[in-house]
């Protein structure tokens, strides 16, 4: 029932969690507060929380002839967590009543199709790889695609283009599939520049502590120089140092300040706006007591890993989501991101955060995703760099 309510002396906010798992509830009451602009309306109302994921809404001494109690300035519903899906029972009207709920209960989504068109410098092309949600099809001659059956949700679509191509590489589309329909993505592809092309895949990289050397990185925004046990190539240059950002990223440029704020990119070199970066998970964290920033060496010449870890570490936005990630940079070429303790969050799904690489002007990247919640529990990403 979310109007303006008022709670003053008579009136509090209760909390009760009831049962045992897995069928607890959790309830949540607004007990005899009034309306700012009626100080006479009053209403007791409360959302019960059931653990297998149903939610009710119901309500108590509501006077049938006060239209505020009745809902007449009120919204009644749900949202989904990037504000893309709601449920909307009621909106301004007189609806509600002592004793009458309302029950949310879920169902298992249903499914649609992404289809689209692949062009290299504006000619189709054929044999192009389109993978999204586990699933993976090749375009026609014509270079069209269709993926169906597309759980509804939001996913990154990734193409990558078959040998021969001018336009080398993957590349990232966003998509979010609603039940029973088709989503047009299609891929306007440009030529690659020389050492631009890169490969990603969604797969599983598993993750092994970097338990080495704990950085002397804490607190909310700072950066640190690191050496590098072998140079690390991107876009075709070299590197032998790299700037460990607290906010989930390696610049292997000093950037000359941290990174707090997650931009798109390819991005020109702004403050707070890095290059020639690789982004695990760009987002606000914060270093407190009980996480780190970690590096570890593995492995011999001439295919040794470097691994930077964020441990534990928590959103500045929302302090009760914790995630631990990794960037594993390999000696041989390319880079993986791994991904532990993701329970599907909003925020731990990239919906706040910039995923992928950038070159040393801020002219060419590879975007995973800005702010868009699309990695998948149990998976990572791989990186690998193509051919010249």
């Amino acid at each position: 029932m979310w109007d303006d309510w008022v709670v003053d002396a008579q009136a509090r906010i209760a909390t009760r969690v009831s049962g045992s798992a897995p069928n607890r509830q959790w309830v949540v009451e607004w007990r005899n507060v009034h309306h700012a602009a009626d100080p006479t309306a009053r209403v007791t109302f409360e959302v019960i929380f059931n653990e297998g994921g149903e939610v009710t809404f119901a309500y108590a001494d509501i006077n049938a002839a006060n239209s505020r109690e009745r809902g007449s300035g009120a919204l009644v519903g749900i949202e989904n967590a990037s504000g893309t899906i709601g449920f909307q029972y009621a909106f301004n009207e007189q609806v509600l009543a002592s004793g009458q709920g309302v029950h949310f209960a879920p169902n298992p989504p249903g499914t649609g199709t992404i289809a689209g068109t692949v062009t290299c410098q504006g000619s189709p092309v054929a044999d192009a790889t389109v993978a999204v949600a586990g699933q993976s099809t090749t375009t026609g001659a014509d270079g069209t695609y269709q993926v169906g059956d597309v759980t509804a949700g939001t996913y990154a679509v990734v193409t990558s283009m078959p040998s021969g191509q001018p336009c080398r590489g993957s590349q990232v589309g966003q998509a979010t599939v609603g039940t029973n329909t088709e989503v047009t993505l299609d891929f306007a592809v440009a030529a690659t520049p020389a050492g631009a092309g890169y490969l990603l895949a969604e797969q599983a990289v598993p993750y092994v502590p970097a338990d080495t050397t704990v950085l002397p990185l804490t607190g909310d925004d700072a950066y640190r120089q690191v050496n590098l046990p072998f140079p690390v190539t991107l876009y075709g240059q070299s590197y032998g140092t790299g700037w460990v950002d607290t906010n989930g990223l390696v610049s292997l440029i000093d950037p000359g300040e941290p990174s707090p704020d997650a931009w798109p990119i390819p991005s020109p070199e702004s403050p707070e706006e890095p290059n020639a970066a690789v982004y695990p998970f760009w987002h606000d964290w914060v270093v407190d007591q009980t996480a780190s920033v970690r590096t570890a060496t593995r492995g011999t010449a001439p295919s040794r890993q470097f691994v930077v870890e964020w441990r534990d570490v928590h959103s500045y936005e929302d302090p009760t989501t914790r995630i631990t990630f990794q960037v594993i940079f390999d000696e041989a070429g390319g880079y993986s991101f791994a991904y532990a303790d993701n329970d599907g969050t909003y925020l731990e799904l990239g919906g706040g955060a910039t995923i992928g690489i950038e070159n040393a002007d801020g002219t060419v990247a590879l975007q995973y995703t800005y702010r868009q919640p699309v990695l998948h529990p149990g998976l990572g990403l791989r990186i690998s760099p193509v051919g010249p």
